[in-house]
């Protein structure tokens, strides 16, 4: 009886086995890589910001009222105040 005639089918077996595997993997790393850092919003424009800083500024040296804060700020985060100078984001 030879027990090494079997042998080269179960090796070969596991080769087909880690071999998928590793095709797997492989697969699901290329394709995480294409998405890392990738987010679903845009990134936040800094002249809105700084729009709020110059907003807050004027009202704390009494140039706007309290009421005139309050509309130019709904308008400058409702986006009509001015154009941005950037060009949209793809």
């Amino acid at each position: 009886m030879d027990v090494m005639a079997g042998s080269p089918h179960w090796v070969m077996w596991v080769v087909m086995v880690v071999g998928t595997a590793a095709f797997w993997v492989a697969v699901f790393l290329a394709v995480r890589a294409l998405y890392v850092g990738r987010t679903s919003m845009p990134a936040p424009d800094p002249d809105r910001f700084r729009e709020a800083d110059l907003l807050g500024e004027r009202l704390a040296r009494g140039e706007i009222t309290v009421r005139e804060y309050e509309q130019l700020r709904a308008r400058s985060q409702a986006g009509l105040s001015r154009p941005s100078s950037r060009p949209p984001h793809p």
